[in-house]
């Protein structure tokens, strides 16, 4: 019984080393699921970035003054008044985990990798902050460097 006991410790140690150890830890999926849409200099003033998903859906990050920059997936075609697909059904208060704002990232309200699934066919966006500091500037905190790399899982992939 003991030995039973020692080899069935051993297993899950050995298993559990694996499951940490495997590529995709921390990250939302495997690197191989996803396809970087779009990168930029979160200090950067540019009005928007936009990427085609190629689903009949566009990725759209705004810059809202001052307080950083706003992640939308808008069906085609895509008007002012298109709704953002990541809000999904919610009746969203506050902060939401779509909007890389620097005082949400100041406060630490959500991690600087963000995995947001939406749809029915579940597709799923992810939101890396790199290397990102803020500041507090009088009542608004404010990027003072880093990155934000957006990433799209189409639905046939899976990605954890």
């Amino acid at each position: 019984m003991k030995k039973f006991a020692v080899v069935a410790l051993m297993l899950v140690v050995v298993a559990g080393g694996i499951y940490v150890a495997s590529p995709w830890w921390g990250k939302g999926g495997s690197d191989a699921s996803w396809e970087r849409v779009l990168s930029f200099d979160v200090t950067r003033r540019k009005n928007e970035f936009k990427s085609d998903l190629g689903n009949h859906q566009m990725v759209i990050a705004r810059y809202e003054d001052p307080v950083g920059w706003e992640v939308g997936v808008y069906a085609y075609p895509v008007t002012d008044d298109s709704d953002n697909l990541l809000a999904g059904d919610k009746n969203w208060r506050g902060a939401q985990p779509w909007q890389s704002f620097a005082m949400t990232r100041h406060r630490k309200l959500y991690p600087d990798t963000r995995v947001i699934e939406y749809g029915p066919s579940g597709q799923k966006l992810k939101i890396v902050l790199s290397d990102c500091r803020t500041e507090q500037d009088g009542e608004f905190s404010r990027f003072r460097q880093g990155r934000i790399e957006i990433f799209y899982c189409p639905p046939h992939r899976v990605a954890r």
